[in-house]
Protein backbone atom coordinates (compact mmCIF):
# COMPACT_ATOMS: atom_id res chain seq x y z
CA UNK A 1 0.00 0.00 0.00
CA UNK A 2 1.19 3.53 -0.86
CA UNK A 3 1.20 5.89 1.83
CA UNK A 4 1.58 9.81 2.09
CA UNK A 5 4.88 10.99 2.91
CA UNK A 6 5.61 14.63 3.26
CA UNK A 7 8.96 15.93 4.46
CA UNK A 8 10.15 19.25 6.01
CA UNK A 9 13.12 20.97 7.02
CA UNK A 10 12.55 22.94 10.56
CA UNK A 11 14.51 25.47 12.81
CA UNK A 12 15.12 24.43 16.03
CA UNK A 13 13.03 26.12 18.04
CA UNK A 14 9.85 24.56 16.06
CA UNK A 15 12.04 21.20 15.75
CA UNK A 16 11.30 20.61 19.69
CA UNK A 17 8.28 22.54 20.03
CA UNK A 18 6.31 20.71 17.68
CA UNK A 19 7.29 17.29 19.46
CA UNK A 20 6.14 19.12 22.83
CA UNK A 21 2.57 19.86 20.91
CA UNK A 22 2.34 16.28 19.73
CA UNK A 23 2.92 14.66 23.03
CA UNK A 24 -0.11 14.89 24.50
CA UNK A 25 -2.22 13.74 22.11
CA UNK A 26 -0.21 10.92 20.39
CA UNK A 27 2.21 7.89 21.80
CA UNK A 28 5.58 6.77 21.12
CA UNK A 29 6.17 4.25 18.47
CA UNK A 30 6.99 0.69 18.90
CA UNK A 31 10.70 1.36 18.61
CA UNK A 32 10.88 4.03 21.01
CA UNK A 33 12.69 3.56 23.68
CA UNK A 34 10.82 5.10 27.38
CA UNK A 35 9.66 7.75 24.75
CA UNK A 36 13.39 8.63 24.04
CA UNK A 37 13.30 7.81 20.31
CA UNK A 38 16.18 5.52 18.64
CA UNK A 39 19.40 5.69 16.17
CA UNK A 40 19.09 4.53 12.73
CA UNK A 41 21.54 3.47 10.56
CA UNK A 42 21.21 2.43 7.30
CA UNK A 43 23.60 1.23 4.02
CA UNK A 44 22.45 2.82 1.04
CA UNK A 45 22.61 1.32 -2.81
CA UNK A 46 22.76 2.55 -6.19
CA UNK A 47 23.87 1.52 -9.43
CA UNK A 48 27.38 2.67 -11.31
CA UNK A 49 25.43 5.48 -12.56
CA UNK A 50 24.10 6.58 -9.38
CA UNK A 51 21.21 6.93 -10.59
CA UNK A 52 19.13 6.80 -7.58
CA UNK A 53 21.00 9.80 -6.13
CA UNK A 54 20.83 11.63 -9.56
CA UNK A 55 16.76 10.93 -9.80
CA UNK A 56 16.51 12.44 -6.41
CA UNK A 57 19.05 15.97 -7.66
CA UNK A 58 15.95 15.55 -10.89
CA UNK A 59 13.23 14.96 -9.13
CA UNK A 60 12.19 12.58 -10.74
CA UNK A 61 8.55 11.45 -9.05
CA UNK A 62 8.63 7.86 -9.55
CA UNK A 63 12.20 6.13 -7.99
CA UNK A 64 13.21 3.19 -5.88
CA UNK A 65 15.52 3.08 -3.09
CA UNK A 66 17.92 -0.14 -1.83
CA UNK A 67 18.67 0.20 1.85
CA UNK A 68 19.83 -1.98 4.60
CA UNK A 69 19.00 -1.28 8.25
CA UNK A 70 20.09 -1.57 11.78
CA UNK A 71 18.71 -0.04 15.15
CA UNK A 72 20.52 1.17 18.07
CA UNK A 73 23.64 -0.26 16.63
CA UNK A 74 22.13 -3.38 16.81
CA UNK A 75 23.35 -6.02 14.46
CA UNK A 76 21.23 -9.34 16.21
CA UNK A 77 18.42 -7.29 13.88
CA UNK A 78 18.83 -6.61 10.42
CA UNK A 79 16.43 -4.86 8.15
CA UNK A 80 16.54 -5.59 4.15
CA UNK A 81 14.49 -2.56 2.49
CA UNK A 82 13.25 -1.56 -0.70
CA UNK A 83 11.19 1.93 -1.07
CA UNK A 84 9.24 2.77 -3.97
CA UNK A 85 7.94 6.19 -4.18
CA UNK A 86 5.75 7.83 -6.57
CA UNK A 87 5.21 11.36 -6.43
CA UNK A 88 4.15 11.63 -2.85
CA UNK A 89 3.98 8.68 -1.69
CA UNK A 90 5.66 5.78 -0.56
CA UNK A 91 5.96 1.64 -0.64
CA UNK A 92 8.06 -0.06 1.61
CA UNK A 93 8.97 -4.07 1.04
CA UNK A 94 10.78 -5.03 4.63
CA UNK A 95 12.68 -8.34 5.59
CA UNK A 96 14.92 -9.68 8.38
CA UNK A 97 18.25 -10.50 7.17
CA UNK A 98 20.97 -12.89 8.64
CA UNK A 99 24.46 -11.51 9.10
CA UNK A 100 25.96 -13.39 6.31
CA UNK A 101 23.05 -12.34 4.35
CA UNK A 102 24.38 -9.01 4.77
CA UNK A 103 27.79 -9.63 4.13
CA UNK A 104 26.61 -10.95 0.84
CA UNK A 105 24.73 -7.91 -0.01
CA UNK A 106 27.48 -5.83 0.76
CA UNK A 107 29.93 -7.64 -1.58
CA UNK A 108 27.19 -7.14 -4.52
CA UNK A 109 26.64 -10.65 -4.41
CA UNK A 110 22.47 -11.45 -4.35
CA UNK A 111 21.14 -13.77 -1.15
CA UNK A 112 18.31 -16.30 -1.65
CA UNK A 113 15.37 -16.15 -3.65
CA UNK A 114 11.82 -16.47 -3.66
CA UNK A 115 11.62 -15.96 -0.03
CA UNK A 116 10.08 -12.76 0.35
CA UNK A 117 9.28 -9.73 -2.14
CA UNK A 118 11.62 -7.34 -0.68
CA UNK A 119 14.62 -10.18 -1.24
CA UNK A 120 13.76 -10.63 -4.63
CA UNK A 121 13.52 -6.82 -5.50
CA UNK A 122 17.04 -6.48 -4.05
CA UNK A 123 18.13 -9.92 -5.84
CA UNK A 124 17.29 -8.35 -9.05
CA UNK A 125 18.19 -4.88 -8.31
CA UNK A 126 22.11 -6.60 -7.34
CA UNK A 127 21.72 -8.85 -10.36
CA UNK A 128 20.51 -6.58 -13.17
CA UNK A 129 21.56 -2.99 -12.06
CA UNK A 130 24.54 -3.98 -10.15
CA UNK A 131 23.47 -1.89 -7.07
CA UNK A 132 26.60 -1.64 -4.40
CA UNK A 133 26.47 -0.27 -1.13
CA UNK A 134 27.31 3.56 -1.45
CA UNK A 135 27.01 5.55 1.84
CA UNK A 136 25.90 4.78 5.47
CA UNK A 137 22.95 7.87 6.62
CA UNK A 138 22.97 7.85 10.38
CA UNK A 139 20.43 9.96 12.47
CA UNK A 140 18.53 10.08 15.78
CA UNK A 141 14.62 9.72 15.57
CA UNK A 142 11.78 10.09 17.67
CA UNK A 143 8.34 9.14 16.36
CA UNK A 144 4.83 9.61 16.84
CA UNK A 145 2.10 7.34 15.63
CA UNK A 146 -1.88 7.61 15.97
CA UNK A 147 -4.04 4.57 14.72
CA UNK A 148 -6.94 7.47 12.76
CA UNK A 149 -5.39 7.57 9.55
CA UNK A 150 -2.42 5.37 10.38
CA UNK A 151 -0.31 8.26 11.11
CA UNK A 152 3.09 8.26 12.25
CA UNK A 153 5.11 11.35 12.36
CA UNK A 154 9.36 11.16 13.05
CA UNK A 155 11.45 14.06 13.95
CA UNK A 156 14.77 13.32 12.85
CA UNK A 157 18.13 15.03 13.98
CA UNK A 158 22.28 14.65 13.89
CA UNK A 159 21.85 13.53 10.66
CA UNK A 160 25.78 12.19 9.69
CA UNK A 161 26.94 10.17 6.95
CA UNK A 162 30.72 7.93 6.40
CA UNK A 163 31.71 5.89 3.61
CA UNK A 164 33.12 3.24 5.68
CA UNK A 165 31.43 0.28 4.64
CA UNK A 166 33.89 -1.71 5.81
CA UNK A 167 33.03 -0.99 9.22
CA UNK A 168 29.74 -1.68 9.05
CA UNK A 169 30.38 -5.55 7.96
CA UNK A 170 31.82 -5.52 10.91
CA UNK A 171 29.40 -4.46 13.23
CA UNK A 172 30.66 -0.76 13.90
CA UNK A 173 28.84 2.21 12.57
CA UNK A 174 30.94 5.43 11.82
CA UNK A 175 29.51 9.05 11.45
CA UNK A 176 32.73 10.55 9.68
CA UNK A 177 30.57 13.74 8.49
CA UNK A 178 27.82 15.40 10.34
CA UNK A 179 25.03 16.96 7.42
CA UNK A 180 23.98 20.38 7.03
CA UNK A 181 20.87 19.73 7.50
CA UNK A 182 20.15 18.90 11.10
CA UNK A 183 16.10 18.88 11.85
CA UNK A 184 13.60 16.71 9.51
CA UNK A 185 10.36 16.18 10.04
CA UNK A 186 8.30 13.89 8.03
CA UNK A 187 4.37 12.85 7.92
CA UNK A 188 3.03 10.01 6.86
CA UNK A 189 -0.38 8.14 6.72
CA UNK A 190 -3.14 6.46 4.84
CA UNK A 191 -5.42 7.84 3.34
CA UNK A 192 -6.11 11.20 5.92
CA UNK A 193 -4.64 13.11 8.42
CA UNK A 194 -6.52 13.67 11.17
CA UNK A 195 -7.79 17.50 11.68
CA UNK A 196 -6.97 17.70 14.91
CA UNK A 197 -3.01 16.52 14.43
CA UNK A 198 -2.91 19.10 11.13
CA UNK A 199 -3.62 21.80 13.44
CA UNK A 200 -1.23 21.44 16.06
CA UNK A 201 1.31 21.12 12.92
CA UNK A 202 0.83 24.33 11.95
CA UNK A 203 3.59 26.57 12.05
CA UNK A 204 4.67 29.38 9.76
CA UNK A 205 8.14 27.59 9.22
CA UNK A 206 6.43 24.31 8.03
CA UNK A 207 7.38 24.09 4.31
CA UNK A 208 7.10 21.22 2.48
CA UNK A 209 10.56 20.12 0.75
CA UNK A 210 11.91 17.47 -1.69
CA UNK A 211 15.06 15.81 -0.55
CA UNK A 212 16.61 12.92 1.03
CA UNK A 213 18.48 12.16 3.39
CA UNK A 214 20.74 9.63 0.89
CA UNK A 215 20.77 12.77 -1.54
CA UNK A 216 22.44 14.69 1.44
CA UNK A 217 24.53 12.45 2.81
CA UNK A 218 25.86 11.53 -1.11
CA UNK A 219 27.08 15.21 -1.08
CA UNK A 220 28.77 15.00 2.29
CA UNK A 221 30.81 12.38 0.84
CA UNK A 222 32.51 13.87 -2.25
Amino acid sequence: MFRVEDKYILPANDFFELQERLAPVMHSDVFSRNGHGYDISSVYFDDPEDSAWQDGIDGVPIRTKYRIRVYNGDFSVIKLEVKHKRYNRIAKLSETISPEEMISYLHGKTGAWNMSDARDEFNLAVSRKRILPKVIVSYHRKAFACMAGNVRITFDKQLAASCRIDLFEKGIIAKERPAPTNYILEIKYDQFLPDYIRQLLESEHLLKESFSKYGLCRECCQ
